[in-house]
């Protein structure tokens, strides 16, 4: 016995929700916790940016009932957001107090603390408000939950980036210094493969700049292509594996039974009326020829059935709908006599004013469904009674469209309040530009192997732009921070870039590494949906990644744009 239908798909998505909660959050914890412990080698500098994880993430799900919002299939990637980006904000300042114990004469842990919180406060808070920015995008998205996966991942967030500010400072000044300090000696002493990596690809952008540019636009607009062939998919069956029980139900129906997705067309008028029964009889017969159409059920096939019964094959009146509304009423008191009104209550009601046309698809896509509903509303046109049309399937389509204008809206927000605190952070117009250009190139790059991989847009990857936009621009805005400090110091700029690769780009790395191996917890969920939208995370956050330490040093080695060379000139004359 198989089972399917919404009701049962609504079931085992709330069941695989909880199974899904229970395995990914703590698989997203331990994963987090090895990349850091690689990452970062001392358990002490582990610890710290962890602590703030996991508060983080037990404050903001208990807001989940106090706010009286249900724990759905959208709200599950809260937790995995968190445990992936509440880290960021500590690795950049637990690397920083790392970098100040390898120095040859390591400052006390009051200076420590003091140059640490004084270097980094401010890009910190700053890609914390970004980052939340990008996150608040979702609050102009039209579907619900996503507002709510926006509204706690700000929140979160922002708990995050006060206890990195408050909590993390405050352990470090507490650290055994002698210990710490041995430590990092040992460490620095050790080779280190992504020290290496790191020195290779600045020798290679330092060397090449216009080669790097060059080559990343020709990747991007390759890639870009894709966009073409993006698809949208709200259709429930395909959140689940081709080997679940629901979808291969799902399937059999599909492919065996008509479908089990449908689209209702109701009548209102007088259902005795020939003119209207023909109608009837008219468009279901159109409908059973469409595209996607599995079957059509209506009023009109039982009217036909009836004559069967009471004429001959040779009849005229055979398999036809009559010429009289009397002669239709005469058939519907005769079946009344020998059978039950009740077997054809679905399709028409008692006072014969309405009739139902029940249309089962067979492809329940949403191109499918746009294609039907447009060919119902132009062949109903000249219709002699009233139609409307509805259906589970056009809500879906409806959910499709909504969940196209959440993601334009929602992007348009997130970019556009990014670009705002690019340009106040920068205090240049230019520079929010600049630092927007990451964001705009993975956006270009997500969207087109979307498209190349028939990946589609669904309620789940809907909202990868708004955190992707929130969490990559993070890496830009630390970049050009360190940057532009290495130039005030009287660095030329390519020693300026090759301090900052080695300082602040290793940060970087470890940070968009941890991002990722947060989301590949999601790899291993029951929806497809999320195992979609965590490969796509790996993807996003890795172009903002190479953007960063690709893209904008080259862009800044071979433009020298004017916001970066006027604060150098400053700096200058105050010398």
């Amino acid at each position: 016995i198989m089972t399917g239908g919404l009701p049962y798909i609504r079931r085992y998505v709330q069941e695989d929700v909880n199974h899904d909660a229970i395995i990914l959050i703590p698989l997203a914890l331990i994963i987090m916790l090895a990349v850091l412990k690689l990452s970062l080698g001392d358990w002490r500098s582990v610890l710290m940016p962890f602590t703030v994880v996991v508060l983080t993430v037990i404050i903001t799900m208990g807001l989940i009932p106090l706010f009286g919002w249900k724990f759905s299939i959208i709200i599950l990637l809260v937790p995995i957001i968190l445990i992936s980006v509440a880290n960021n904000y500590g690795i950049y300042l637990v690397s920083r107090n790392n970098e100040l114990l390898r120095s040859s004469d390591p400052p006390g842990r009051k200076d420590r603390v003091r140059e640490m919180t004084r270097s980094l406060n401010m890009p910190i808070l700053f890609s914390g408000l970004t980052t939340i920015a990008g996150l608040l995008g979702l609050l102009v998205h039209s579907i619900i939950p996503a507002r709510q996966v926006g509204v706690l991942s700000a929140i979160g967030v922002g708990i995050a980036l006060v206890m990195s500010l408050t909590l993390i400072p405050a352990l470090i000044y507490f650290q055994d210094r002698p210990r710490a300090v041995k430590k990092e000696r040992r460490r620095s002493k050790k080779p280190d493969l992504l020290n290496r990596a790191i020195a290779k690809i600045s020798g290679t952008v330092i060397r090449n700049p216009k080669r790097v540019l060059i080559i990343s636009v020709v990747i991007t607009a390759l890639l870009g292509i894709g966009m073409v062939f993006l698809r949208i998919n709200t259709n429930q069956e395909s959140y689940f594996p081709r080997k679940h029980e629901v979808r291969k139900t799902a399937e059999l129906i599909n492919s065996k039974l008509g479908g089990s997705q449908t689209i209702s067309i109701m009548i209102s008028g007088d259902i005795k009326d020939p003119q209207v029964m023909k109608g009837i009889d008219d468009l279901t017969i159109h409908l059973k020829q469409q595209n996607g159409v599995g079957s059509v059920f209506s009023i009109s096939d039982v009217v036909r059935e009836i004559s069967k019964a009471l004429f001959n094959p040779d009849e005229e009146g055979y398999d036809k709908i009559p010429d009289s509304p009397e002669a239709i009423a005469q058939m519907f008191e005769l079946y009344n006599m020998s059978g039950d009104p009740d077997d054809w209550k679905q399709l028409m009601n008692f006072e014969y004013t309405k009739a139902h046309l029940l249309v089962k698809l067979s492809k329940p896509d949403n191109n499918v469904i746009q294609a039907l509903r447009k060919d119902i509303k132009s062949y109903t046109a000249d219709f002699p009674a009233k139609v409307t049309v509805g259906g589970y399937a056009i809500i879906m389509a409806d959910f499709a469209g909504k969940i196209i204008q959440g993601q334009v809206s929602s992007l348009l927000f997130a970019l556009l309040t990014v670009f705002i605190l690019l340009s106040i952070f920068f205090r240049s117009v230019r520079g929010g530009l600049i630092g927007s250009i990451p964001l705009a190139v993975s956006i270009i790059i997500q969207f087109g192997i979307m498209g190349i991989a028939n990946i589609a847009i669904d309620s789940a990857t809907a909202l990868l732009s708004s955190i992707m936009i929130g969490v990559g621009v993070d890496f830009t805005i630390q970049f050009l921070w360190r940057y532009n400090n290495e130039l005030r110091n009287g660095l030329s700029h390519e020693d300026a870039i090759h301090g900052t690769y080695r300082t602040t780009g290793r940060s970087i790395i470890i940070n968009a590494l941890s991002v990722m191996a947060g989301f590949s917890a999601t790899f291993l969920s029951g929806f497809l949906s999320i195992r979609y939208f965590g490969y796509l995370v790996l993807l996003s956050i890795g172009s903002c990644l190479l953007c960063a330490i690709l893209v904008i040093p080259a862009f800044m080695l071979w433009f020298k744009p004017a916001f970066i060379e006027k604060d150098l000139v400053k700096t200058n004359n105050k010398k």
